[in-house]
C-alpha cells in the first residue's frame, strides 16, 4: 500500500470516528451525605469508657459507636451550666456574645441569638432529616419543638438523689455534683424504641 493510501485510511478513521462521538458531560459521582448523631448530656464528663470511664459508669453501647465514628476527646464547653453552654453549641455564639450566662434567659429571649441559625435549622438546610428528643436546647416554652422539625419530645427526668447534698455548693439539688454513693445503681429505662427488649 502506498503511503497516501495509509493517510487517506487513516483520515477515515479519525473522521468517522469523531463524527460519530457525542462529547458527555462527565458528572462527579454524589457523595452521600454521613449521618449525624449528636448526643447532648449535660455534666457527662469524660466519665463514658472511651474517655478514660470511671468505676461508676458502663458505657458499653457508646464506647462502640465511639470506635465507629468521630469522637471529640478534646471538646470544652463554653460554660459549666447547662443553659448557657447548650445555646452556645446551637447557635455558635460566645457567652459574652449571647447574654446568656446561666439558666435564664432563655434562647429566645436573646436578641443576638436569635439573628443567628440554629444548628438544627442549619442541617435541615443543608438538606438533612433532622430528628431529636430529650433536651437539646434548655427546656423552656417549647423551644425544642420550635427549632427542631421532628421533635419526639422530652423523656424521663433525673436519676437516683441523694437525700441530703453531697457537695457544699449552694442552691438546688441538682447542682450538687460529686459521686453519688459507691455502688453501681441501674437507672430504668423509661421507653424503649418499637421491636427493642430490655436486656
Amino acid at each position: 500500500m502506498k503511503k497516501s493510501n495509509y493517510i487517506i485510511l487513516i483520515l477515515g478513521i479519525i473522521l468517522t470516528t469523531s463524527f460519530g462521538y457525542k462529547k458527555s458531560k462527565i458528572e462527579p459521582k454524589k457523595q452521600d451525605k454521613p449521618n449525624v448523631l449528636f448526643i447532648a448530656i449535660d455534666d457527662l464528663n469524660d466519665w463514658i469508657g472511651v474517655l478514660g470511664g470511671h468505676p461508676q459508669a458502663k458505657t458499653p453501647h457508646m464506647d462502640r459507636m465511639a470506635q465507629r465514628g468521630v469522637l471529640f476527646s478534646n471538646a470544652h464547653c463554653q460554660a459549666p451550666v447547662c443553659n448557657p453552654s447548650r445555646a452556645s453549641v446551637m447557635t455558635s455564639l460566645y457567652p459574652s456574645t449571647s447574654g446568656i450566662y446561666f439558666l435564664n434567659p432563655d434562647i429566645i429571649e436573646s436578641p443576638v441569638a436569635n439573628e443567628n441559625r440554629v444548628m438544627p435549622k442549619r442541617f435541615q438546610q443543608e438538606g438533612y432529616n433532622v430528628f431529636a428528643a430529650g433536651k437539646i436546647f434548655h427546656n423552656g416554652k417549647g423551644i425544642n419543638e420550635t427549632h427542631i422539625p421532628n421533635y419526639a419530645g422530652q423523656f424521663g427526668g433525673f436519676g437516683p438523689i441523694p437525700e441530703q447534698k453531697i457537695s457544699t455548693y449552694p442552691g438546688h439539688p441538682l447542682w450538687d455534683w460529686g459521686v453519688y454513693r459507691n455502688v453501681m445503681i441501674r437507672c430504668p429505662i423509661i421507653k424503649l424504641p418499637a421491636g427493642r427488649r430490655k436486656n
